[in-house]
């Protein structure tokens, strides 16, 4: 089976340089961006093909890889063929950094070399880069024409840089397979209820089901998962797992398992996600990235960096994370991130996977086959989920920032205007409630004004910050800027399964968009894995929790009896 290699992947490893910024692409979520793919794929043509894939099979390093990828749309009529790449993001465009051009625009080379393989007759494609600026909905498209000699030469490039990595990874993978063809159960004799489980669900790895299993505690159900997930690795069905989960302490025993393999000869890289908040260093929490050490200059220390820390650990926990950090003055989060791409075993919060704003894009924009999903402590999810997919909005805040704005004299009048208008539409919708002497309702509908008011403060400030110096009240408007955008985010999934509440409490008037059923929405995460357990001592009843918890009609089920024969 041939290993899988993603152009975009490819293209930023590869051609990625300079400071790591906090830029426009990572503050839109995949959904805005696949929303404003579709609106404008709508808008093509009738030979205009969408979502074209294209994949080549390679042999690097005496190994199979399969480059692969999907380009935006694909026209080929008459002999003549066109690539689009679309990209969205709230910078202007004559503002985007030369590096981020050049990503751009290498993505859709790499797509124009794969179709030229596939297509002999082709001498040359058009390139378009059409580029959606979101807060203000503008368009901007460029064209480039690529000869079959000038992708082919931008191929060899691309591939000369990353077939050392390729061998690396290989190596990597040399290294790890036979340890884990080798490793048996790390206890000398299953306890009641290990080996039903662990069957359960090596099972379910090679049917690729999802996979419901109740187990009491004390069964053992982090060893009896993960084994048999990480003897699917060495047999090639899979190569890389997610553990995910709500709580430290249970990532802590899945940590403490695989210590328990590596102490057997195990060899396997696994890294323990840790959240932005705890992980980045005390010394940056207020410095803009401009001002960063550990951002300037991130991508051109990068590489070294991961080579000092792959090839000197196997278990990338915290610790281990920040020392090297600091070796290489990279900022830990990101760091850990880019580490996670060399890692078999990734140890993290269910965040990672299902939170629409938060999930890990370089593994979740699309289906991959090689990833297989471990929810441990499953029941937990139901809630976390629910909360996941819901947002709010309250005038606390926003009356502060008016107040201020007054005071301290630092808002345009625009700003301020947007301000008391979305506080004037809050007052409006409250209104009802309070002539009726109530301070809770609970409607269907998203109100109107709110959402428009909203989009034109989210603009208003979105100018507002380009020139403003970080201070206290920037950080206030900044910190309200990410909750609105959050509310909007949250708007693009609202369906029948969704309410909206109202509530007022001592003057604060909140406004949440309140998500009923997020199920759907788990399904659909689970679908870019292999396959999932999700496992737990309370998964009664058993047709509840695979209902709401994105079972689907393939799942299996399976409850767990731990008493001794």
């Amino acid at each position: 089976m041939p290993i899988k290699l993603g152009v975009r992947e490819l293209i930023e490893f590869t051609l990625r340089t300079g400071d790591l910024g906090t830029t426009s692409n990572s503050q839109n979520t995949a959904l805005l961006g696949a929303r404003i793919h579709r609106r404008l794929q709508k808008q093509r043509g009738a030979d205009y093909q969408k979502e074209y894939y294209l994949d080549k099979t390679l042999t690097l390093n005496n190994n199979e890889y399969l480059l692969h990828g999907r380009a935006d749309g694909v026209t080929l009529t008459d002999g003549q063929a066109s690539i689009e790449e679309i990209k969205t993001s709230e910078t202007v465009f004559a503002n985007l950094s030369t590096n981020t051009l050049t990503l751009y625009w290498g993505q859709v080379k790499l797509y124009a070399y794969l179709l030229m393989d596939h297509e002999p007759d082709l001498d040359q494609v058009t390139l378009t880069l059409t580029y959606f600026q979101t807060n203000t909905e503008t368009t901007t498209q460029t064209d480039q024409t690529i000869t079959r000699q000038e992708a082919q030469e931008f191929f060899d490039k691309v591939i000369d840089e990353y077939v050392t990595w390729l061998k690396f990874r290989s190596d990597l993978r040399d290294r790890r397979d036979p340890t884990i063809q080798q490793l048996t159960f790390p206890f000398g004799h299953y306890r009641p209820g290990q080996r039903e489980l662990a069957v359960a669900v090596y099972k379910t790895i090679l049917t690729s089901k999802r996979l419901f299993a109740e187990a009491p505690t004390g069964t053992g159900k982090t060893i009896s998962t993960l084994f048999p997930t990480i003897k699917a690795i060495g047999e090639g069905v899979i190569q890389r797992i997610f553990y995910l989960t709500a709580k430290q302490s249970t990532r802590s025993v899945a940590e403490e398992a695989l210590d328990l393999m590596a102490s057997q000869g195990l060899l396997l890289k696994s890294i323990t996600l840790t959240a932005k908040a705890k992980i980045t260093f005390p010394e940056e929490a207020d410095l803009l990235p401009e001002e960063n050490p550990y951002m300037l200059g991130y991508y051109d220390r990068l590489k070294p960096a991961l080579l000092d820390l792959i090839q000197n650990n196997d278990q990338l926990t915290r610790p281990v994370i920040e020392t090297y950090a600091r070796k290489h003055i990279l900022d830990p989060f990101e760091f850990q991130l880019d580490a996670s791409l060399f890692c078999d075993v990734i140890i993290g919060d269910y965040n990672y996977l299902f939170d629409p704003q938060v999930h890990l894009q370089r593994f979740f924009t699309t289906e991959d086959p090689d990833n297989f999903f471990l929810i441990d402590e499953a029941h937990n999810l139901v809630s976390r989920s629910r909360d996941m997919y819901s947002a709010e909005l309250t005038t606390r805040p926003l009356d502060q920032l008016i107040e201020q704005s007054r005071d301290l004299d630092q808002a345009t009048p625009k700003l301020r205007r947007r301000l008391q208008d979305l506080r004037a539409t809050f007052s409006d919708i409250a209104a009802p409630l309070l002539a009726d002497g109530r301070d809770d309702s609970t409607f269907l509908t998203p109100p109107e004004a709110i959402d428009h008011d909203l989009g034109r403060l989210v603009e208003a400030i979105h100018d507002w910050l380009v020139d403003q110096p970080h201070t206290p009240f920037t950080q206030a408007i900044l910190d309200y800027y990410f909750a609105a955008i959050s509310y909007q985010r949250i708007g693009d999934y609202y369906d029948d399964t969704y309410r909206m509440r109202l509530t007022i409490a001592d003057g604060n008037i909140t406004l949440k968009q309140l998500c009923l059923d997020p199920s759907a929405f788990l399904s659909d995460s689970l679908a870019l894995g292999h396959g999932a357990v999700l496992f737990s001592a309370t998964l009664s009843p058993m047709d509840y929790y695979q209902r709401v918890l994105g079972g689907n009609e393939d799942s299996r089920e399976r409850k767990i009896s731990c008493v001794n024969a």
